[in-house]
């Protein structure tokens, strides 16, 4: 897989966007990316801006802001539509296909080519954002340059982990060759519950618990067709529930001209956290981004089989303790590397999406990405 950067896939997007300066280019192009929820002030390009972005270095501001806060891929196509000419489509699609930037496995045209431009800059832009850099464009290979790093953090966390299963199973090797991934619709990592054929389930059952278990929140699109009262795009999407915080009796809370509500000390300024005021209140949309922050490493403690009754499934109760957290988009990312399915990730019904993969050391292969 190519190597680029955004820098690279930016500069040739401006190059189709006419008749203005790179500044408001840039600012159009975040704006067709943006939600209605991003703060458009954060996403406006100054000229300075604009020369750091399109030399690669960096633009936290902007990434910080859309991180999470996407349109959808139909909408961002559309504003691209009617901003550039057929012929440009056509020679941004040769474009990504000269740097193997593919649709899947398919060759692009210009139509699909503002479906493969949006994927890419919404992993690009995510990925820039947490880790406060500019984003290489990243493939499978454990050669990967690793933007995600701590050697100490990482090499200590990689030695509980094995610390942890060794002591529990030290006559097994199960967590060196094989784990488990679960996508579920709940951001709790202790309770998990999944439905699991009867069948599966008993060549399974005496291995999962001597492995690894990767817990994160399944992705949510604007297209889903089961959408939760927990669903950032539907029907409660802007509701606002309490956030709750340490010593709440001290602290009151006021809202801005804009009806947003903070919490405010006893001279009234607002509290902060991480350099950024506290909210009082988040909406559901903003509790539930659609694209979660952060997979967990578990270990599973204990399972529990419910039957159902005249069914060939059971459901599975699994007790599980989180050992650590990593970015979503280094097990998102690496997906492939990892041998997990795409639909895996995805809100594609009530029900956890669950699997058992074997013959794969995921530890060895996390190293490879995460330490130098």
């Amino acid at each position: 897989m190519s190597k680029i950067t955004f820098a690279q896939l930016v500069k040739v997007i401006l190059t189709e966007i006419p008749d203005s300066t790179q500044e408001e280019k840039l600012s159009k192009l975040f704006d067709w990316l943006a939600d209605s929820s991003v703060n458009r002030e954060n996403i406006t390009i100054s000229k300075t801006t604009a020369s750091r972005i399109l030399n690669d270095k960096g633009f936290s501001k902007a990434a910080d802001s859309l991180k999470n806060r996407f349109k959808s891929e139909e909408e961002f196509e559309k504003a691209l539509r009617q901003s550039i000419t057929d012929d440009s489509l056509t020679s941004l699609s040769d474009w990504l296909n000269k740097n193997k930037i593919t649709d899947g496995s398919k060759k692009v045209y210009p139509s699909t080519a503002p479906k493969v431009i949006y994927k890419e800059l919404e992993e690009m832009i995510t990925d820039i954002a947490l880790n406060k850099t500019s984003s290489k464009f990243l493939g499978y290979s454990g050669n990967s340059q690793n933007t995600y790093s701590d050697k100490a953090h990482y090499n200590s966390m990689f030695k509980n982990i094995s610390d942890i299963f060794i002591a529990r199973f030290p006559d097994s090797k199960e967590f060196q060759n094989s784990f488990s991934v679960l996508a579920t619709h709940s951001n709790k990592v202790n309770s998990e519950v999944i439905k699991i054929d009867k069948r599966y389930w008993q060549t399974i059952k005496g291995k999962i618990n001597k492995s690894l278990l990767i817990v994160t929140r399944v992705r949510y699109t604007l297209q889903d067709t089961v959408k939760q009262n927990n669903h950032p795009f539907g029907k409660l999407a802007n509701e606002e529930l309490p956030v709750h915080i340490d010593d709440e009796e001290n602290y009151n809370i006021r809202r801005d001209k804009n009806g947003i509500a903070y919490y405010i000390d006893q001279q009234g300024r607002k509290l902060k956290k991480d350099d950024k005021p506290v909210k009082a209140f988040k909406t559901i949309a903003e509790l539930n981004p659609p694209i979660p922050d952060f997979a967990y490493l578990c270990e599973i403690t204990s399972s529990k089989e419910l039957k159902i009754p005249d069914s060939d499934n059971l459901i599975i109760q699994l007790t599980c303790h989180q050992i650590a957290k990593i970015h979503y988009n280094v097990i998102w990312n690496y997906r492939q590397y990892f041998g997990i399915p795409d639909d895996i990730f995805f809100n594609s019904s009530n029900d956890n999406n669950y699997q058992y993969i074997s013959n794969i050391d995921i530890l060895n292969r996390l190293k490879r990405i995460l330490i130098k």
